[in-house]
């Protein structure tokens, strides 16, 4: 539960003492540890006869012991010493193995006095004080962190430093080696049983109930009224002046100022102004900003952080509902709202998103699970995501276009730039192909990207389509790792293909499924289905492609002009254009072809066949 509802007024007493725990071990148990090679001290038994003679007769001894006492008391067995006639007695050189274990039961002892649990035989074993070893160092190292400041209060709406402060709370390790925050944590959130009545430990571990780490279990049983917890509760008074400096709440510090209560202070705040009705609008604040919110693209920030925006919305609405009556949100609602956010029309963002949906199902897909979906959009590249670059290009996409052609016309100044998935033979090649006019009167050249935008639909295919067929005519291929030759036959298909080919076997199974039936139906699709449609007419060029290609011809992707409605994908297999595979007998085929598209959808599946292109661009960086 999140500490802003009021603790018990019990008036708090006068410091009390450790906690002593008892050895609970019977006599073979405590042999056992004295003498076990594996799950004991590994002395020899004259060795515990002479530990036990120095006072140390079972694993409670060790509470009273600091680490100096324990070396004292090596030094001691091994040191020369004579009885009253003169005779030298006997010393025992302990191992260093024997000594190190020691000093860990010794940790494992002050442990349990700090949890108020008696010593068993589980808890004290070797074999659970390995593991025990390693998580109580990772204490000590948060304990001996510097704190961060405080929260400051002085401009900032009460309840969102409330929050604030306890996720302080929950960051800063105090004096009991756990974080400040079990001061002002609910007491239904405490275990105060007493030591014979507490859960049991967990095979191995040391905790016990529904607690999962070492540190859960201090901050349930340790005691708030040692020494060490009024000094933490000081250090949480002296937090909560830090806070309240030159604000408006400053003034309610005087009253406790000489008990120097931090506690009674937190109480004070969360009685006056954290009451049930503050924490529903919280709530509803923070539900509101899911279900509203929108991310256009990268002028509203990185995407990654919109995802990150989400999560911590969802983390107030979660403390807001353990303190009101707010529904509960389940993952699938959560991923709904972050679809729904995302309004970008990337392809890539599109296509994230439909690879997503596509999933729905087994309901530990992306589609209800938040974590595996936050995940899945904050990795997603889009235009515009690296600052500086203006666009993160899909070098696939951008090969298919700088190198259209090479040669003699104008056009201003070219930079004849290669694009990172060209090979040099490729890009040498683009370079010297020369057509002179096409029949739809555009120059057979090499174009920069800026001037092949700007040109009709139809003259843009007809440099696609030209330059694919003159470099099939001189066998160029991409060799696999990206390295340019020319094919000799026997060569196997380019390694941009095998990636379009992987891409596509992971996404066609679900997309396929949910576009059935969509375009067919009297509305218009949306821009999604229609990319996802655009991606199954791109898996069926794909199939035709592979299936009718010679060894060493070159297959590439034309990305149709906007507007042509019959042509959504085609493929280009040795200079030859093939459209999708138009299966009538197959009345379930999602046949592209047939569905009458307007030219706005028809561009959403362009977008969305570019999308897939792009994103194998990108997994091959």
């Amino acid at each position: 539960m999140v500490a802003t509802k009021k603790k018990s007024s019990t008036p708090r007493t006068l410091s009390v003492p450790m906690y002593r725990p008892k050895s609970l071990l019977d006599q073979t148990q405590l042999e056992n540890w004295f003498t076990g090679t594996t799950v004991g001290l590994h002395m020899t038994k004259p060795q515990m006869e002479a530990v036990k003679a120095q006072g140390l007769n079972d694993p409670s001894d060790l509470f009273d012991m600091s680490k100096e006492d324990i070396t004292r008391l090596f030094e001691t067995l091994k040191s020369r010493t004579y009885d009253e006639t003169g005779k030298q007695l006997p010393t025992y050189v302990l191992t260093s193995r024997t000594v190190s274990r020691l000093h860990v039961c010794a940790e494992i002892v002050k442990y349990l006095s700090l949890v108020n649990r008696d010593i068993t035989w589980s808890a004290i074993t070797w074999e659970s004080a390995q593991i025990f070893k390693e998580e109580w160092k990772t204490i000590e190292e948060a304990a001996a962190a510097k704190a961060t400041a405080s929260p400051k209060s002085k401009n900032v709406p009460i309840m969102e430093w409330i929050y604030s402060f306890i996720d302080w709370t929950k960051a800063t390790v105090g004096k009991n080696y756990c974080p400040l925050f079990y001061l002002i944590a609910d007491e239904d959130d405490r275990d105060k049983t007493k030591p014979e009545d507490a859960p049991l430990l967990i095979p191995g571990h040391h905790f016990g109930g529904d607690r999962r780490s070492i540190k859960d279990e201090i901050m349930a049983r340790v005691s708030t009224n040692t020494a060490a917890a009024r000094s933490d509760n000081e250090t949480l008074f002296d937090a909560l002046c830090t806070s309240f400096a030159n604000s408006p709440l400053a003034s309610t510090i005087a009253q406790y100022n000489e008990s120097r209560d931090g506690v009674a202070l937190w109480n004070h705040i969360i009685s006056t102004y954290a009451h049930s009705s503050l924490h529903e609008k919280v709530g509803k604040d923070a539900k509101s900003w899911m279900e509203t919110t929108r991310w256009n693209g990268p002028q509203d920030g990185p995407l990654s952080t919109f995802v990150d925006k989400h999560a911590k919305q969802f983390n107030i609405y979660e403390r807001a509902s353990r303190n009101s009556r707010l529904d509960e949100i389940s993952e699938r609602q959560r991923v709904t709202w972050l679809l729904d956010g995302i309004t970008s029309t990337d392809p890539i963002v599109l296509v994230a998103k439909a690879h997503i949906k596509a999933q729905d199902g087994t309901g530990e897909d992306m589609r209800n699970r938040w974590e595996l979906a936050s995940v899945h959009m904050s990795q997603v590249d889009y235009a515009g995501k690296q600052k500086g670059s203006g666009r993160r290009k899909a070098r696939m996409v951008d090969a298919e276009v700088s190198g259209v052609s090479a040669g003699g016309g104008g056009g201003g100044r070219r930079r004849n730039k290669k694009a990172r998935l060209e090979t040099d033979a490729a890009y040498k090649a683009m370079l010297n192909l020369k057509g002179g006019t096409g029949k739809t009167g555009v120059d057979l050249r090499y174009y920069e990207k800026s001037e092949f935008i700007k040109l009709p639909k139809n003259q843009k295919k007809e440099l696609l389509e030209w330059r694919a067929t003159e470099l099939a005519k001189q066998n160029i291929t991409l060799s696999e790792g990206g390295k340019g030759k020319k094919g000799k036959g026997g060569a196997s298909l380019s390694s941009v293909t095998a990636i379009v080919a992987s891409q596509f076997a992971i996404l066609k199974d679900g997309i396929i499924d949910e576009v059935k039936g969509l375009l067919g139906s009297p509305r218009k699709p949306t821009p999604e289905e229609a990319a996802a449609a655009a991606v199954t007419a791109g898996i069926e060029a794909y199939k035709k492609a592979t299936a009718t290609a010679d060894v060493g011809s070159t297959v590439s992707f034309v990305i149709p002009p906007v507007g042509e409605e019959t042509a959504v994908g085609t493929a280009v297999v040795g200079g030859t254009a093939t459209a999708p595979i138009d299966d009538a007998t197959n009345p379930e085929s999602p046949n592209a072809l047939d569905i009458g598209l307007d030219a706005k959808v028809s561009e959403a599946a362009s977008v969305g066949l570019q999308g897939i292109l792009k994103l194998n661009g990108r997994k091959n960086d």
